[in-house]
């Protein structure tokens, strides 16, 4: 019987606790309020939780003192909108070639004080596949990477170079979602079609 105490305890233990990854993000405040809520009222049952984040807190005061501010009072999150095409609405420049079809104008976005343009075209290496090349324009740093999603998964990811560019290569046609990120600012381009 003591066996199958030390194992059922073995096993149950600390079952109802939220991980260490929702501990951290409770500490951020980056928990969606119903779950931090419940986190909250764990911790108020917990000596266990309560000592996992006391750790935690100690640990990245010493780590970066000047990280005492929450996460979301120094990130910043744009959700990027989509521009006109051209003037006033109007179809804007393009080569003659667009007129044919063959070449279709860039989508423009603005996200604060930064603007972004994406280009989608063949891909020469791939056959069938596209190259998604984007420009960032109005960072002052440029030290943004770059995430391809679709379907809440994360496809590729590079990073943008010093002038602002970068490329994602080999994408198949359909709807996807761009996250630029750096340590202080996100930028969201949800809902692009390739």
């Amino acid at each position: 019987m003591e066996h199958i105490d030390q194992a059922l305890t073995a096993k149950l233990y600390r079952v109802t606790c939220p991980s260490a990854e929702e501990l951290g993000e409770y500490h951020l405040q980056m928990l969606p309020g119903e779950r931090a809520t419940a986190v909250a009222q764990h911790l108020r049952t917990c000596p266990h939780c309560v000592q996992e984040l006391t750790q935690l807190e100690t640990y990245l005061r010493e780590l970066a003192p000047e990280l005492t501010y929450t996460l979301r009072e120094r990130v910043q999150i744009w959700i990027a909108q989509r521009l006109p095409s051209g003037l006033n609405g109007q179809p804007g420049f393009a080569p003659a070639l667009a007129l044919r079809g063959e070449v279709e104008e860039p989508l423009m976005y603005e996200a604060g004080d930064y603007q972004l343009n994406l280009e989608i075209q063949e891909d020469p290496a791939q056959s069938g596949r596209k190259a998604i090349l984007g420009l960032l324009l109005g960072a002052e740093e440029v030290d943004f990477a770059a995430q391809l999603w679709q379907n809440g998964r994360r496809l590729q990811t590079t990073t943008v170079d010093d002038l602002g560019n970068f490329v994602f290569a080999a994408v198949p046609s359909g709807t996807y979602d761009l996250i630029l990120s750096r340590l202080t600012a996100e930028i969201h381009v949800q809902a692009f079609t390739v």
